[in-house]
């Protein structure tokens, strides 16, 4: 399919000398006969552009003069339109089957996570640690490094910091320390101030900023900061925001965009119009567990697999805290049953607290969690209690006639089982701490 190209570019591109602009078009000099202005170029709505040499005696052999084949020169012609049909708009290319065929295919910016050219919304309630998934995926980006093991093509990266970009240092140097990596300064910039990205002036600027450093991720912390006066419920409101986005993205060779955005509380994943999450190709929630963990989900993934789940947790580390797998890792020892493991492993994560006495109701409501598979059965779990209880790592503390019992970290490590790990009770206060800060 031809595309369509404005008259004005047209006789840009293909005449020499001064370009006379008429009512109907233009006047150039002709390339066959050479009088000066004696060439009239028009272009009419769905014909295309015809020339016509008012010097007597020209042969008016257009395509010749200017070394354009006969055949492709026709096709030019049949692509020009008046510039009233251009200005202000880009029109979408019409593709055929095999022009299809011939579109990028999807590629990772991180592997199984962030695909590029793609619009990402990474959604969570307050204090749901969404601002630190984001900063892990813009600092990974930046320095190449991988993401949870998943390989990440180094590119540069904008962090538009819209509630302020207080408290990001600490959080870079404590990601940098954890990671034995520095972020160099040309590799992430941040601006840290909210830019209102639907409107034509911010869009325009911010667009040139994009353009010209072509970052690989542009990271906008959060929408409701960058749309202040839209309605978050208008579909055509939020579509302007989509729009705007776009714009962006279609600004960098072939750089994402992530958008961060507080999760619904009915239903729907995004908070306001569905158009949000209609224009979106990948949608990842943050959730705030009840023993102080961050579960990652992906809910939405256009092209490719969607499933994808982490256990995090937020580890301290000097002013700060990063994010880092909430995994168990085993100590040396004799081996045992998957299912003793488990069960430890699921009583190690709930009550980990000094002091903390459960029933075996309370263990088997632990170890029962939808939201944690650890594939044991009831009669297992009650079989399985014995066992530790054999071991010496659950010790009975009852309490009246209620049987208690109590972990015992120090025959655990003894025992081979899981129990050196980032403490929940550490995470849990660091995720209070900070829940005043922008997430």
């Amino acid at each position: 399919m031809p595309t369509r190209t404005p008259l004005s570019k047209f006789v840009a591109d293909h005449f020499a000398g001064d370009l006379v602009a008429v009512d109907d078009g233009f006047r150039v000099d002709c390339p066959a006969c050479s009088a000066p202005s004696s060439l009239a170029v028009r272009a009419w709505p769905g014909i295309g552009a015809a020339t016509a040499c008012t010097s007597g005696g020209c042969s008016q052999d257009i395509a010749a003069a200017l070394d354009i084949a006969g055949t492709k020169w026709d096709a030019l012609l049949q692509s020009v339109v008046p510039d009233s049909e251009t200005v202000g708009r880009t029109w979408p290319a019409i593709l055929g089957r095999s022009e299809l065929a011939r579109l990028p295919r999807p590629e990772p910016l991180i592997d199984n996570t962030l695909d590029k050219r793609t619009l990402t919304f990474l959604a969570g309630p307050p204090g749901s640690a969404k601002s630190f998934v984001a900063l892990d995926w813009a600092a990974s980006i930046a320095t190449g490094t991988p993401w949870l093991g998943r390989a990440s093509q180094r590119g540069r990266v904008l962090y538009v910091a819209a509630e302020g970009a207080f408290g990001l240092d600490a959080r870079l140097d404590a990601w940098e320390q954890d990671r034995d990596v520095t972020i160099k300064d040309d590799d992430f910039h941040v601006i840290g101030e909210a830019v209102q990205v639907a409107e034509p002036s911010s869009l325009k600027w911010l667009r040139g900023v994009v353009e010209t450093a072509d970052y690989a991720l542009v990271v906008i912390d959060t929408l409701a900061r960058s749309s202040l006066g839209l309605n978050e419920s208008s579909s055509s409101e939020m579509g302007a925001f989509v729009r705007a986005v776009d714009d962006l993205r279609n600004a960098m060779s072939s750089g994402s965009i992530v958008v961060l955005h507080h999760a619904s509380k009915a239903g729907a994943i995004l908070r306001g119009s569905s158009a949000l999450e209609g224009a979106a190709d990948t949608v990842y929630v943050t959730t705030k567990r009840q023993y102080g963990s961050i579960l990652l989900t992906r809910a939405k993934r256009k092209d490719g697999p969607e499933e994808d789940r982490h256990e995090l947790l937020l580890r301290p580390i000097g002013a700060s805290v990063v994010l880092v797998p909430d995994i168990v890792e085993p100590s040396e020892g004799p081996g045992h049953a998957q299912s003793v493991v488990n069960v430890w492993t699921a009583l190690a994560y709930a009550f980990s607290t000094p002091d903390t006495r459960f029933s075996k109701s309370e263990a088997w409501a632990v170890v029962n969690d939808s939201e944690r598979d650890w594939r044991v059965s009831r009669s297992t779990f009650y079989s399985t209690i014995g066992m530790l209880e054999e071991l010496n790592v659950l010790v009975r503390s009852d309490v009246g006639r209620t049987v208690k019992y109590l972990l015992d970290p120090a025959e655990a490590v003894a025992a081979g089982l899981p129990y050196e790990r980032t403490s929940l009770r550490l995470a849990r206060g660091a995720l209070r701490e900070a829940d005043d800060q922008p997430f």
